[in-house]
């Protein structure tokens, strides 16, 4: 990984499609949103299911937090930054610098700075992990993974970007989408779900592991693949709705990419096979147009972590 990379992914320059680009616009519809929502009795379809999304998505965020603050609890304090070192990119430099290289001095990101040491793979030696925030609007959050390669000094081996990461057990940890995909075609909080259709909601992610060195992803099971293409089924019965002026719909094309993403990276991250899917269970008249998105998402998503 580059410093450039590193850099690149602590001060939040995160250009997801529709991120930049719509975000203003989509803060500013959200507050419109809020405020109808608060003074009127009646709720159109898209308010429901932003209700019932909203409450998903912020499911997976308490999650998310509790996991990452148990995990860093249970493991071993390094006594002092300044006498731990770090190696990345063939340049070495105490854990207290590295921190404030990848936080660019922020003192309000350090505060979201958490480290431990932990024998992941069980192989009798501490690997160093890092966890910290960008700061940006709902994303974004990275693991740091070292590995031991003397007394006090770790070499970087691998990062995670842009997905709320949790350590569920031992050496697994779950990698959710809603930060990489949370603007796709609609604002973050808004989200689809109908009498015949519930949201994927904390059932979009995938497993990876620690594994001498490198970030593994856990193969999904044969449940797991029968319960997603059930959902790009149930989704494929849903009434079509043209994308609005604004860029955005009423959620629907948001849990496809959620669901098409969780069964990318969940069975070989094989683009051909998961476009397949995708045209066999999309065939609504702009599916060239979303599919074209979801892909180039699916490969930001893989380009900028390292499992």
């Amino acid at each position: 990984m580059t410093d450039f990379k590193i850099m690149h992914i602590f001060i939040g320059v995160f250009n997801v499609s529709y991120f930049f680009t719509m975000l203003s616009m989509k803060l500013f519809l959200t507050l419109v949103l809020f405020i109808s929502l608060f003074f009127s009795q009646s709720c159109s379809h898209k308010q429901k299911t932003t209700g019932v999304k909203n409450d998903k998505t912020q499911i997976v965020d308490t999650v998310e937090e509790n996991c990452t603050t148990a995990f860093f609890n249970s493991g071993e304090k390094e006594n002092n930054s300044q006498n731990v070192f770090v190696e990345v990119d063939g340049r070495k430099s105490t854990l207290a610098a590295f921190i404030d290289t990848v936080t660019a001095g922020d003192d309000r990101l350090k505060e979201f700075v958490s480290t431990g040491l932990f024998d992941l793979d069980g192989d009798g030696k501490k690997e160093l992990v890092m966890n910290g925030y960008t700061g940006g609007a709902h994303c974004c959050d990275i693991f740091h993974f070292f590995e031991n390669i003397e007394p006090n000094t770790y070499r970087h081996v691998g990062s995670t970007f842009a997905g709320d990461v949790c350590p569920v057990k031992g050496n697994t940890f779950n990698f959710y989408f809603f930060q990489s995909l949370g603007y796709f075609f609609t604002c973050y909080a808004c989200g689809y779900s109908t009498d015949e259709y519930t949201p994927i909601g904390d059932k979009a992610f995938f497993s990876f592991k620690y594994d001498k060195g490198k970030l593994v992803i856990i193969p999904g099971n044969a449940k797991q693949k029968e319960y997603l293409i059930a959902n790009l089924k149930q989704l494929s019965k849903q009434p079509y709705k043209k994308i609005e002026d604004d860029g955005m719909d009423d959620g629907l094309r948001k849990e496809y990419a959620l669901t098409i993403a969780t069964y990318y990276f969940s069975f070989g991250k094989d683009m051909g096979d998961t476009k397949m899917l995708f045209d066999k269970y999309y065939t609504f008249p702009d599916a060239t147009k979303v599919w074209n998105e979801l892909a180039s998402n699916l490969q930001y998503i893989d380009d900028n972590n390292d499992f």
